[in-house]
């Protein structure tokens, strides 16, 4: 890129955001390609034009867009590392890292998110990762926020974890979760107080390679045993969304409508459950989904971003057991 073309694109950037207002600006720069490249130019011609005034009062206008255009900017720059955090994560980590990072994931954050998702509508691929990500990030904040709320659940919890890292093995652990998911005490509470515990370890330096294994183990297979505690149809709806063929879909589904005995193995579940339960999960889920949609909230917000393609096939589902009952 030519200095000169971009000096001309920089003066007319500093124009453009003196007659918009914050929110405007967060919106231009998440739909700008060449923001990355221009903003240092910007913020230098802004100091140019500031030293060349000749009114006090220019002075202080200029003074004050370059402050809050810097502080737009930071915090812009602050949600695309997180994003790339998430990115650069296992989605079997995005959970411990949502419950060290909370305080970050604020409505602003998700409006960025929502900006990010409108400006990539040539990429439908990337646009769709984008909503997925929103969806599931905000799934886990909701659900942080819910737990931590219960200050007795989290005091259990905690202890309940402390127990948990006085037994003599691994071995013995594993059998101390099962046995709390067999008895209804494995709770969202426990896996906040382990993905945190788990974060804690992971990210710092100073925890031995040993600590962070036994936490990472801890956690996971809480994580495992906690997701068999769902109901059927909850497991079912989640291995239906994952099928794109409608005709395999429908098939998938005639199986899990088939009475028998429920059996786990170690790549399998075979499961079942009835066309009226399914189609109650589903519509729960769909009733939630349009509710938070049309929500001035952080909820509302990030639920307008739920991938496109997930509400269509949940909705076809919920169709295709319509036809059925």
């Amino acid at each position: 890129m030519s200095f000169q073309p971009q000096l001309s694109r920089a003066y007319k950037l500093i124009d453009l955001f003196a007659t918009k207002s914050p929110d405007e600006w967060r919106k231009l720069i998440a739909f700008s390609k060449q923001w990355s490249s221009l903003a240092d130019s910007v913020f230098k011609r802004l100091e140019e034009r500031q030293s060349s005034a000749k009114e006090a009062e220019d002075r202080s206008k200029l003074r004050k867009l370059a402050r809050r255009l810097r502080s737009v900017n930071e915090e812009l720059t602050e949600y695309d590392t997180l994003l790339q955090c998430f990115r650069d994560r296992g989605e079997h980590e995005w959970e411990s890292f949502v419950s060290m990072h909370r305080p970050s994931f604020t409505s602003d954050f998700f409006s960025h998110l929502e900006n990010l998702v409108m400006a990539a509508h040539a990429d439908r691929a990337y646009q769709e990762e984008l909503a997925a990500m929103a969806t599931k990030v905000l799934a886990l904040v909701t659900s942080f926020d819910e737990t931590t709320a219960n200050e007795e659940a989290m005091a259990g919890a905690a202890q309940q974890f402390d127990d948990l890292l006085q037994v003599g093995s691994l071995e013995e652990a594993d059998r101390k979760i099962d046995g709390l998911a067999g008895s209804g005490q494995l709770n969202p509470a426990l896996l906040l107080t382990m993905a945190k515990a788990y974060s804690a370890a992971k990210d710092t330096n100073i925890t031995k390679e040993e600590v962070k294994e036994i936490m990472g183990h801890l956690y996971f297979k809480a994580k495992e045993s906690f997701a068999k505690m769902q109901p059927p149809e909850v497991r079912i709806l989640k291995h239906l969304l994952t099928i794109d063929s409608p005709a395999q879909r429908a098939e998938e589904m005639r199986n899990a409508f088939t009475p028998g005995p429920e059996l786990e193995t170690e790549k399998q579940d075979f499961l079942n459950t009835t066309p009226q339960q399914l189609l109650s999960a589903v519509e729960l889920i769909l009733g939630a989904y349009e509710r938070s949609a049309g929500s001035a909230s952080m909820l509302g917000q990030a639920g307008t971003l739920m991938n496109p393609e997930v509400i269509v096939r949940m909705k076809d589902i919920q169709e295709a057991i319509r036809r059925d009952l």
